[in-house]
């Protein structure tokens, strides 16, 4: 709870490739240098489109800006036009005379954002705005790139430019400017080259409006004490403890790590662990079935209460990379996702009792894997 507290509240919104996510890292390193372990700063380039702003401006006697944020690709450069409501974006939603060089403002809920901003976009709008259905601004993934500016907002601001419209018409000016940044992954070692390689993983990074305890300054802490824990063990592996940055922007750090792992070393590692958005709603392990049922008899036998899960659709965690080149992967993770990426995801709701058996599961899966 030291390390969540100071990860949460004394530095609090750690958005990646910032200077509080390089300071995060900094700490990181530092519990982990104090521990014995062998650390390096893993820095890699980030081009991203700007994540968040003032990047949507109102035109005429009502100039304003109003704060988006860039979902996961968007096209980039500016874009002028009068902008239209569609509702939800859906095909029926769209007017049978197209949105030529029109900004199309859509309700989030019932299909993707891939799906509304392509619906928009084959219509001929030059740009799209999404309005959340719940709490912070809308953010994620178009699950691919699009040439097209998409970007999201709060339902707060969605519903004045709703009524700004209902005034009259509205023109507006998207801007997405693309930006090359740096981020780090901090990775720790400990007996290296002793026989095979187990990693442990959780990404430090949170969205820009978050203080991110849930997610996933949970997941770090609970790596840092499973670092302190291991550091006393003489164990016949190696262990590797890593630190994610820019998670939320796509798995790029972990991503950065597992390219840059050449095949003999990909070859060593027995097993990945991830801890992700921990201590709410319970415990939860996926991945690889054979070592997610090796887990749940621990567990088990721990009197540990813990379930079997699968990945929600359209989201995943650092150690889909792993997975992707054949490397056996556990995530353990919570079942309460309703504060996260929200400026309501706070220490408050964080339960010290289950980031303490999850951290208790994950040191005794690790001398499982050596036994």
């Amino acid at each position: 709870m030291v390390h969540l507290r100071w990860l949460s509240q004394t530095l609090g919104v750690r958005a990646s490739t910032s200077p509080q996510e390089r300071e995060a890292a900094g700490y990181i390193a530092d519990q982990l240098i104090s521990y014995g372990y062998q650390v390096e700063i893993q820095e890699f380039t980030v081009p991203i489109i700007q994540d968040i702003g003032m990047n949507l401006r109102v035109e005429g006697l009502e100039s304003r800006t109003f704060t988006t944020a860039t979902l996961l690709g968007s096209g980039r450069g500016e874009v002028t036009g009068p902008l239209t409501f569609v509702g939800l974006g859906r095909e029926q939603d769209l007017p049978a005379e197209g949105l030529e060089g029109r900004i199309a403002l859509i309700e989030r809920g019932e299909i993707t954002f891939r799906d509304k901003a392509l619906n928009a976009h084959l219509s001929g709008a030059a740009g799209v705005v999404i309005f959340n259905n719940a709490l912070g601004l809308t953010r994620g993934t178009l699950s691919g790139s699009l040439d097209i500016l998409v970007v999201g907002v709060s339902r707060d601001d969605g519903e004045e430019l709703l009524r700004l419209l209902n005034r009259g018409d509205v023109t507006v000016t998207l801007r997405v400017v693309r930006e090359e940044r740096t981020s780090q992954n901090v990775v720790a070692t400990k007996d290296g080259g002793k026989g095979a390689v187990v990693i442990l993983g959780a990404h430090y990074d949170s969205v820009p409006e978050s203080p991110g305890a849930n997610d996933n300054g949970s997941g770090t802490a609970v790596l840092l004490t499973l670092a302190q824990e291991l550091a006393q063990m003489d164990l016949p592996i190696e262990l590797r403890f890593i630190a994610f940055g820019a998670e939320e922007l796509g798995l790029l750090g972990s991503s950065h790590y597992v390219s840059t792992l050449p095949e003999n070393e990909r070859n060593r590692v027995v097993a990945m662990l991830n801890f992700d958005a921990l201590g709410s709603g319970g415990l939860r392990v996926g991945g690889d079935d054979l070592l997610v049922g090796q887990i749940l008899t621990i567990a088990d036998n721990l009197s540990i209460s813990a379930f079997s899960t699968q990945e929600p659709s359209g989201a995943s965690s650092d150690h889909a990379p792993f997975r992707a080149v054949d490397i056996p992967v556990a995530f353990f993770v919570g079942n309460e996702f309703s504060r996260i990426h929200t400026p309501n995801d706070g220490i408050e709701f964080v339960d010290p009792e289950l980031l303490g058996q999850t951290a208790t599961l994950g040191l005794e899966t690790v001398a499982s894997l050596v036994r």
